[in-house]
């Protein structure tokens, strides 16, 4: 199993389902892939747009990896940082994963931290996402767990 496999195995179950919340920002959702990156993941493709619903399984391991795990550069990372690494991009987007590996200096536990403080910040300056806080930090608490079992010196 490759690592981007062992990582999905693990995502996967995460982000499953369709959801359409009215405070998740990334609106209408299935498997975690918003409309709006399924719609730009297709257009690059030259294909016709969509609705996210009916993506298939391919679509979406195709997506997480070349739009989170490759965009992210997690191949180049050591686990179980990659899967942190992964897992911040699959929720922040690259952009504000690649800020929290330079702010962690690579270090997963303090990477984890960076994130449970964004998420507490996030819900202070926009209430509306309360809604999401204890699922983000058990996400974060599921992946601190498994960090820990993993994690190699």
């Amino acid at each position: 199993m490759s690592r981007f496999e062992e990582a999905m195995s693990w995502l996967g179950p995460i982000e499953g389902g369709v959801s359409n919340h009215k405070a998740d920002k990334g609106g209408l959702t299935k498997w975690g892939v918003t409309q709006g990156t399924y719609d730009g993941w297709r257009r690059k493709r030259g294909l016709p747009e969509l609705t996210v619903i009916g993506m298939t399984r391919y679509e979406k391991e195709q997506i997480y990896l070349e739009e989170y795990w490759q965009a992210a550069g997690c191949d180049d990372l050591p686990w179980p940082l990659a899967l942190v690494h992964f897992d911040a991009a699959v929720n922040h987007g690259p952009a504000r994963a690649r800020k929290f590996i330079v702010e962690s200096a690579g270090n997963w536990r303090r990477y984890i931290g960076l994130r449970e403080a964004f998420y507490v910040y996030l819900t202070k300056t926009k209430p509306s996402q309360l809604a999401f806080l204890s699922g983000w930090m058990n996400r974060m608490k599921r992946l601190t767990v498994l960090c820990t079992k993993e994690d190699k010196p």
